[in-house]
């Protein structure tokens, strides 16, 4: 046995430098195959995570991050609602008050123009008067109906 020993080592040191790019080669091919590159975790600060598991959080995350913008979207989507209505609110009752200022400011406009009458101001008075009378006299036909409608069989 030392013989077969002892050539052995005679060839290794005969050709070391093929021995040495052979275990080299080895060690390589073992490092390759045996260990993984890692990277840091997206989910898990601190820990590494192998190309595999790397893809399974980058699926998880672009799920959140869909789940997320949906429900953003819906938000938003719901307020920019809330926002058009509030909006023609404020128009409607800009609307409103503009026309009473138009009826009633008539008069005021003639008086600081100048070009105010006595026959003037009494038509605006009675513009206004009427309107509202109007609008009254409409509120109380609706209030009359629903008693009327309320008694009847």
């Amino acid at each position: 046995m030392t013989d077969l020993w002892h050539k052995l080592m005679q060839w290794v040191d005969y050709n070391r430098g093929l021995v040495v790019g052979l275990v080299l080669a080895l060690a390589l091919s073992a490092w390759i195959a045996g260990c993984q590159p890692k990277a840091p975790s997206v989910l898990k600060p601190g820990e590494s995570v192998t190309a595999t598991e790397l893809s399974a959080e980058i699926a998880e995350v672009q799920a959140q991050v869909a789940t997320e913008t949906s429900a953003l979207a819906a938000k938003a989507e719901a307020l920019n609602t809330k926002i058009d209505i509030s909006v023609e609110e404020i128009a409607r009752q800009q609307e409103q008050r503009r026309q009473l200022l138009e009826i009633g400011g008539g008069a005021a406009q003639l008086i600081a123009s100048g070009q105010a009458t006595p026959a003037s101001i009494i038509g605006s008075i009675i513009q206004a008067i009427a309107l509202l009378g109007f609008g009254g006299a409409v509120y109380d036909n609706r209030r009359k109906d629903r008693v009327i409608a309320a008694t009847t069989p």
